[in-house]
C-alpha cells in the first residue's frame, strides 16, 4: 500500500533540525500481529521523493515567521538545550531509581516547562511529565501494568481514573544518550475510518480494527537524537517506542494532558 496524506511532520517554530528528514524518517511495509498485538514490520527503508513530499507537506513555506503557532495538525520535530537535558541528568544521578521520589525533580520540570512556553509550543495548562526507561531490543515500549509484556501498537492516549478523561500523549523527549526511535500511523482517526472502510468501529477498537484491516498500510519511524522531541498532534496518534537497535537503557520523557 501507499501512505496517504495525513498528519503533517516539521520542524516546530523556533526551532531547526541538525538532521534532514530525509535521514530523520523512514517507511515500512505495515505490521505483523502476534497473539492479537500489532507490530511494526522490520523492514525500514529510506522514505521515497514521493513518501518524503507527502509527509512534509510539500509544497510547503520556507520556515516559520517569528509569531508563528504549531498548528494542531502538525507532528512537530524540537530540541531542548544542553542545560536542560544536564539538569534532567543532574537529577537522575542524585537518585536511586526512576520510581522513586526524586530529588530536585519538580525544579527540573518546572525549567522544562518555562522553556517550553517560551519556545511557545502548545503545551497545555495542566500536564504529567513522566520519565520512562525501557530495555534494548524491545519491538514495543508499551508494557501491560501487570505482566508487563509489550502490548504493541496503539492509540497516544491512555485512560484515566473512572469518570476522568483519557490523558493524550502531547510530547516525547530523548533524555537518552542513545539514539531514540518512535514509531506511528500517519493518519488521523477520521482517516482511519474512510481508509479501512469503518463506520462503526469504537475509539478502544478503531486502531486494531484498522491495523487488521489494512496491514500492509506504511508505517513511519521518527529518528529522535539526544536531546530531541517530538510534539504530536491533538488528534490521537496510533504510535509505539522501538528500541531494537539500541545496546544502552532507553531514557525518554512523556508528557501527557493531566486528566
Amino acid at each position: 500500500m501507499n501512505l496517504i496524506a495525513g498528519f503533517v511532520f516539521c520542524v516546530a517554530p523556533r526551532f531547526h533540525s541538525r538532521l534532514a528528514w530525509s535521514d530523520r524518517l523512514r517507511t515500512n511495509g505495515g505490521v505483523q500481529c502476534v497473539a492479537g498485538r500489532f507490530y511494526p514490520r522490520d523492514d525500514w527503508r529510506q522514505p521515497t521523493a514521493a513518501e518524503l513530499a507527502l509527509l512534509l507537506g510539500r509544497p510547503a513555506a520556507t520556515g516559520w515567521d517569528s509569531d508563528a503557532m504549531l498548528p494542531p495538525t502538525h507532528a512537530a520535530l524540537f530540541t531542548v538545550p544542553p542545560h536542560v537535558r544536564a539538569a534532567w541528568w543532574a537529577v537522575a544521578e542524585r537518585s536511586k531509581a526512576l520510581d522513586a521520589a526524586m530529588d530536585g525533580y519538580d525544579g527540573f520540570v518546572a525549567g522544562l516547562v518555562e522553556f517550553l512556553r517560551f519556545k511557545r509550543l502548545p503545551l497545555p495548562e495542566r500536564c504529567q511529565f513522566d520519565v520512562v526507561a525501557s530495555r534494548p531490543g524491545q519491538l514495543s515500549t508499551r508494557l501491560e501494568p501487570t505482566a508487563g509484556s509489550p502490548t504493541g501498537l496503539d492509540f497516544s492516549c491512555a485512560c484515566a481514573a473512572p469518570g476522568h478523561p483519557a490523558r493524550r500523549l502531547v510530547a516525547i523527549i530523548n533524555f537518552g544518550d542513545e539514539v531514540s526511535h518512535l514509531v506511528l500511523l500517519n493518519l488521523p482517526r477520521a482517516g482511519m475510518a474512510r481508509l479501512a472502510n469503518i463506520d462503526d468501529a469504537s475509539p478502544s477498537t478503531l486502531c486494531a480494527d484498522f491495523l487488521a484491516a489494512r496491514s500492509a498500510y506504511p508505517l513511519v519511524r521518527v529518528q529522535l537524537e539526544p536531546g530531541d522531541g517530538f510534539w504530536l498532534p491533538e488528534d490521537p496518534v496510533v504510535c509505539d517506542g522501538d528500541t531494537q537497535e539500541k545496546r544502552e537503557i532507553d531514557i525518554v520523557m512523556t508528557i501527557h494532558t493531566a486528566g
